[in-house]
């Protein structure tokens, strides 16, 4: 694994990366099925927009924004585990992401009972298309799964379902 820091950070920046090897061990112990394995490059980067972390798939490669490490330990784990959700999406675990659209479990009921304030925000304000809508989904029932945390039934199912293989 290879971690980058781009750009400047001052001290103080750098200081608040301390506790993120844990977060990133715990996060990889609790994957169910491993989307966080193997992944080619994590950097850090400046605050660019509203975001905490985001999954680059042509580089294999989670951005992780500079807010991020303001979170709560148990905050930055589920953003992991989301972004490797989307890895699992989108690189890793292709036929998971069909079956969950073919069985009918990407729709907006089911986004919004999971979305965090920003995408609640970011949906009351420019809406969600059906690729965004599934991306979303997708990776967070992926991470409140692998925590254990609320989830509508027919998402709790599939994940059970799928992990149990």
């Amino acid at each position: 694994m290879r971690y980058v820091v781009h750009n400047y950070f001052p001290k103080r920046a750098i200081d608040s990366y301390r506790e993120f090897p844990e977060a990133w061990a715990q996060a990889k112990s609790i994957d169910p099925l491993r989307y966080l394995r193997g992944l080619t490059k994590l950097t850090f980067i400046a605050d660019v927009d509203q975001w905490n972390a985001a999954y680059i798939p042509e580089d294999d490669e989670i951005e992780i924004q500079n807010k991020f490490h303001k979170k709560t330990f148990n905050d930055k784990i589920q953003t992991l585990l989301h972004e490797g959700g989307h890895r699992g999406q989108m690189r890793v675990d292709k036929k998971t992401f069909e079956a969950m659209k073919s069985a009918g479990l990407i729709n907006v009921p089911n986004f919004l009972a999971m979305a965090n304030q920003v995408h609640q925000d970011d949906y009351h304000k420019n809406g969600i298309g059906s690729r965004e809508l599934g991306d979303e989904v997708y990776a967070e029932s992926y991470a409140r799964f692998a925590l254990g945390m609320g989830l509508p039934e027919g998402l709790k199912k599939f994940w059970s379902e799928r992990v149990s293989r």
